[in-house]
Parts: structure tokens; C-alpha cells; sequence
């Protein structure tokens, strides 16, 4: 009907262009058709109201016979809402039953949308449908087709909280599905980097595996999240699938790097057949641990991904039991350690990796020279005859003595290095006394340079005291000049010693000359002391308070106030001496009588003021 209503108008629009074209020829006054122009834009707002309603009828039926799990209910849901907005604006045009039934119907769908767009989501799986089914109390067949007009007659509509429930659960369990394939991809990429390990062929170890630590505590947290959500129940095994996953990753690298530190450490050691020979059980429990623990880098070199390694039946486990294997080992080697250094205890000075550089190659005597210093106050190395044959001791300013008696390095290191340190003390008492007795028939100026710089000073020292003394006891007799005598003469004597600085000197002489300088200069103002206190007796306070040496019984020995000590015989070398000052003085006075006492102390005061090179003095 309206393709023939359009044509009756298409002939009379066609009609009046002819007459009007005939009017304008004769010059005629055109005539004008109203109503043809009134017909055409009713003609025009009808067909349109009815080509809507066709257009909506056609979407209608198409969108209640497909498929609805292949409906898109996005397209739909505008569709709908465009065809609301045409109807709206026809009925305001033309307002009959049409577009008035038209608007209701298409105002109906528009309202129920909402639930349709529930009803149409795409991350529906059975589960959920199965229980959109249940509600609407009908079976459900995955393997069959439903439609929107099918389940419009079963009134799914008419269940809105069931079906919101249903959607809301399959769009979190995509979201949660969504970020398990994410971190599947991030777990598809991630490498474990080998490097060689000491230029060794076929031997690797793991290495930058702090960023991947990282992503490891990264994703567990979002694993964690993931279980906490909602919408984990029908995917909650996945979800713990992949939070064991990543906990077991975590777990076998904590456990790697640990055992991988622990077999650096300990690979140097076990690789000396001294070390082999000496701990033969920890050597064997070693040998197994680092067969597995090659093996485990050689496949991780070959194909390093993470989750396949990490994951892999057994390696944690091996690697747990190789952790404490290697603590026992560590804890026996400890063990060892501590015996040697029970046997000597100058190895308490040493670090484990010091101690262990010389057990390792224990036949070599040489291997012991470069740790001396932190065995020995000033020993830097060893003078060897032979290969075994030790003749004497050199000090780190290159000052030769030589020992008493050879000492034979074979054996164990700590038994032979005992033999030294006895030596060692036994030689320089043995030089304090050839020190001594040249003393009494060497002019002093060439006696300086005959014998090791540290008898030297003592001895000096000694002389100081026993001579101090004298004077003190001439004084007390009634001598009333005897400090002033002696004063003079010292002074002298110091400005010979003094002279010898300016001649030609080696190196090792002329810091030995520095060094009695230095204390002599103090021992003058001492004698200048007590002179001025017009002290007349050795037991007076100010020449007690004072550092004195002395022979008693074969050794020499240290007075200060009521302390007393035998001199220790350790030797020191040409070392130099700080000038001596009131707060040296103080810093000599407390040390002495802590020591005296068995006690420590701890000289406190301002930086540079010399507390540490007094204490050591």
C-alpha cells in the first residue's frame, strides 16, 4: 500500500513540474501545488514510522532466534537505544495508536536491557549457566542452543538477582583468570642467567637473581589477592595451583643462592688434597654436594626457564638436604679451625679464610710469610736456609735478626709456628743479654749500631734507671749536686747521640737513632724532674710514677708505681716512638696499673692526641 501511495504521488509530482514547465512557456503565472508538498511530507513521516517499526521488528525476531551465547548484547543494547530515540521523536510528530503501540513496545525492551546485558555476558562458562537454569527451574544442556525468545518464555527475566550473581561471578573469575595468564606469560620468559664460574669449563653458577626474587614476592601478592577475592570459588584450584607454584620458585632459590654461597666458599677449600687429607668424611659429604649442585647449574645453562626448573620434583628437596650438609660441613670445618687455633692461638688473629689459605697448602712453609704480620707484632716474613731451615726473622722495616737456633718448619703448621714464637722470644732475651754485656765494653756511639734496635732502647732504658738511681741514692747520702751531676752528664750524652744523626747513616740507623732520641729526651726531663722536686731517694713518688726497667733473675722487667712485669720478649722491630708528653705519661700510668690488676683500659680523649700509638707503646 504505501509502495503504491508513493507512486500515485511520483505521478502527480511528475504532473505538476509538466504543467508547471507548460506555464512558464507561455508565460503563464506558475501555479503552486500546496497540498502536493503537504501529501508528500505526511507520506513521508508515515513511511518512515512504518519502516521503523518493520526495521525493528526484523531486529526484534533476529535477536530472539540467536544464539544468545553469540548475541552481542553491547550492539544490541545501542540498537535498542537508537531505535527508542526514533520513536520518541515520530510519536512527538505523530501521535496515533502506531507510534504510540511502537514506543510502548521498543520502552518495554529498553527496560529489561539491563538484565539481557547480564544475560548476554561472554564470560558465561556451564557452571554459570547451570545455575541461571536451576533458578529458572529448567534443566540445562550444555550441548544444546538457547535463545533469547526460548528463555523469554521460560520468564528468565523475571529472575534479575540470580542472573546479576551469575554475571558478576564469571566477570571477576575472567578478571582473576585474566591475571593468572599473565603471570603465566611474565613465567614463560623468565630465565635463570648462569655465568662461569672461575674460568672453569662446564661449571656455572646462578646469577641476578635478585629481580626475579622481585617478581616472585610481586605475583605471590597478587596470587594472594586472588584468593581473597569473591569470585575465586570455581577457579580456587588454579589460583593455589599457582600460589604453591610461586612459593616452591621462592623457596628453591632462597634455598639455591644459600647453598651456592656456601659451595663457593667451600669449593676452594675441599680442591686442596692437604684439606682432603686432614677432613676425609666432611671431604666425602662435599664430593656429593658438588656433583649435585653441577648438575643443577649444567641443566639450568641448558634450559634456564624458572617455574620449569624450580618446579621440578626433587630439586628443592636436594637442595634443603644439601644446605645442611654443608652447615655440617661448615660447622666441622669451624671445628677444625678452632683446633689449630687452640694449638695456636696467634690464629685467633687470623680470618677463616686466612687461617684456611695456609692449612691448605700445608707443605709449602713459604704460604705461611704473607700472614705473619697479623700472627707477629713486627715479623714480616721468614728467613729460610733451606726449604725447611728457618734462620731468623725479618721486621716490616726490613731489620734482619737472626734466631738463636735454626727452627725446622715440617710438621704441622701450628706446631712449628709455636717453635717460632718460642724462638722468637728466647732470641731476643738472648740479644737483650749480648746487648747488655756490649754495653759494658763498646763505646756507646758504635754500641747502637751492633745489635737489634729494640734491645738497643731497652737496654738504654735500662742503663737510664740503674744510673737515675745511683744519682738518687748519692743524693740521699748527702750529696746534694748528685741530680744536678747527673743531669749535666746525660745532657751530654744526649748531645753526642744527637751529633750522630748529622753523619752519614742507612736507613734502619738512623731510625734507630730517632727512636732513643726521642725517649732520651724524655728521660732527661725526668732527671730534671726530680732534681727540681729534690727528690733523694728511689722511693720517692715522682721517680716511682716513672717507666723503669731492670735485670732481676736472669729477665728483664717493668716497674711503674706498684705494677710489675716481666718483659714479654715479643719482637718489635725499628719501629718509631712518639714524643712523650704529661698525657702519655697518664695514658702509661692507667694502662700499667689496669694490666697489673688483669683488667683492660680504654684511654678516652680528643683525636690526635696520641692514645692509640701510647697503648701500643
Amino acid at each position: 500500500q504505501l509502495a503504491s501511495v508513493e507512486e500515485v504521488i511520483r505521478i502527480i509530482k511528475d504532473k505538476s513540474e509538466t504543467y508547471a514547465h507548460y506555464q512558464k512557456l507561455f508565460d503563464v503565472p506558475t501555479a503552486e501545488w500546496q497540498h502536493l508538498s503537504a501529501l508528500q511530507k505526511i507520506y513521508k513521516t508515515r513511511k518512515d514510522i512504518w519502516q521503523t517499526l518493520h526495521n525493528w521488528q526484523e531486529k526484534k525476531r533476529y535477536w530472539g532466534t540467536e544464539d544468545i551465547t553469540k548475541l552481542d548484547v553491547e550492539i544490541m543494547r545501542n540498537e535498542v537505544n537508537e531505535f527508542y530515540k526514533k520513536s520518541f521523536t515520530l510519536n512527538k510528530e505523530v501521535k496515533d495508536k502506531v507510534t504510540e503501540s511502537m514506543l510502548d513496545k521498543i520502552g518495554e525492551e529498553k527496560v529489561v536491557m539491563p538484565i539481557i546485558l547480564e544475560l548476554g555476558n561472554k564470560n558465561y562458562k556451564k557452571e554459570h549457566w547451570a545455575e541461571i537454569f536451576k533458578a529458572i527451574g529448567k534443566p540445562y544442556r550444555p550441548d544444546k542452543t538457547y535463545t533469547l525468545d526460548e528463555l523469554r518464555k521460560w520468564k528468565v527475566l523475571d529472575h534479575r538477582g540470580a542472573i546479576e550473581e551469575q554475571s558478576a561471578l564469571a566477570t571477576g573469575e575472567a578478571a582473576l583468570e585474566a591475571t593468572l595468564e599473565k603471570i603465566k606469560a611474565i613465567y614463560d620468559e623468565t630465565v635463570i642467567e648462569t655465568k662461569t664460574h672461575r674460568d672453569y669449563e662446564s661449571t656455572y653458577i646462578i646469577a641476578g637473581v635478585e629481580e626475579i626474587l622481585q617478581t616472585l614476592e610481586d605475583n605471590q601478592v597478587t596470587i594472594q589477592t586472588c584468593l581473597a577475592s569473591r569470585y575465586v570459588k570455581n577457579i580456587r584450584p588454579r589460583v593455589e595451583e599457582w600460589d604453591k607454584a610461586l612459593a616452591r620458585c621462592w623457596d628453591v632459590i632462597d634455598e639455591w643462592v644459600a647453598c651456592q654461597k656456601a659451595w663457593m666458599y667451600l669449593e676452594f677449600i675441599f680442591s686442596s688434597d692437604d684439606i682432603k687429607r686432614q677432613l676425609p668424611e666432611e671431604s666425602r659429604k662435599f664430593a656429593k654436594i658438588d656433583t649435585d649442585f653441577r648438575a643443577l647449574t649444567v641443566k639450568t645453562h641448558e634450559d634456564g626457564n624458572c617455574l620449569k626448573i624450580c618446579t621440578e620434583e626433587g630439586v628443592l628437596e636436594m637442595l634443603k638436604a644439601n644446605n645442611e650438609m654443608l652447615d655440617y660441613v661448615q660447622k666441622r670445618l669451624e671445628d677444625y679451625l678452632e683446633t689449630k687455633r687452640v694449638a695456636f692461638p696467634r690464629f685467633y688473629f687470623l680470618s677463616n679464610d686466612e687461617l684456611l689459605a695456609i692449612l691448605s697448602d700445608v707443605r709449602n712453609p713459604m704460604n705461611v710469610q704473607p700472614h705473619l704480620q697479623k700472627c707477629f707484632d713486627n715479623i714480616k716474613e721468614l728467613r729460610f736456609k733451606t726449604q725447611s731451615d728457618i734462620e731468623g726473622m725479618i721486621s716490616g722495616e726490613n731489620e734482619y735478626v737472626g734466631f738463636t737456633t735454626p727452627v725446622v718448619a715440617k710438621g704441622a703448621v701450628e706446631s712449628w709456628l709455636s717453635d717460632i714464637e718460642v724462638r722468637m722470644r728466647s732470641t731476643i732475651l738472648d740479644q737483650m743479654k749480648a746487648t747488655q754485656a756490649g754495653y759494658e765494653c763498646t763505646e756507646r756511639t758504635k754500641w747502637f749500631f751492633e745489635f737489634c734496635a729494640q734491645c738497643i732502647v731497652v737496654i738504654d732504658m735500662r742503663e737510664w734507671t740503674k744510673d737515675t738511681e745511683a744519682a738518687l741514692v748519692r743524693q740521699g747520702e748527702g750529696n746534694e749536686n748528685a741530680m744536678k751531676e747527673w743531669y749535666d752528664e746525660y745532657c751530654h750524652t744526649l748531645t753526642k747521640t744527637v751529633e750522630l744523626v748529622k753523619g752519614k747513616l742507612t736507613k734502619l740507623q738512623r731510625r734507630c737513632i730517632g727512636t732513643l732520641i726521642v725517649v732520651d729526651v724524655h728521660n732527661r726531663d725526668v732527671i730534671e724532674i726530680l732534681d727540681n722536686a729534690k727528690c733523694d731517694s728511689p722511693a720517692a713518688f715522682e721517680w716511682n710514677m716513672q717507666l723503669r726497667y731492670y735485670w732481676e733473675e736472669g729477665n728483664v722487667t717493668c716497674r711503674q708505681t706498684s705494677a710489675f712485669f716481666i718483659y714479654g720478649y715479643e719482637y718489635l722491630g725499628n719501629s718509631p716512638r712518639l714524643v712523650v708528653t704529661n698525657l702519655t705519661e697518664r695514658a702509661y700510668l692507667t694502662c700499667s696499673g689496669a694490666l697489673n690488676y688483669n683488667m683492660g683500659a680504654a684511654p678516652q680523649g680528643p683525636a690526635g692526641t696520641g692514645k692509640t700509638e701510647s697503648v701500643k707503646d
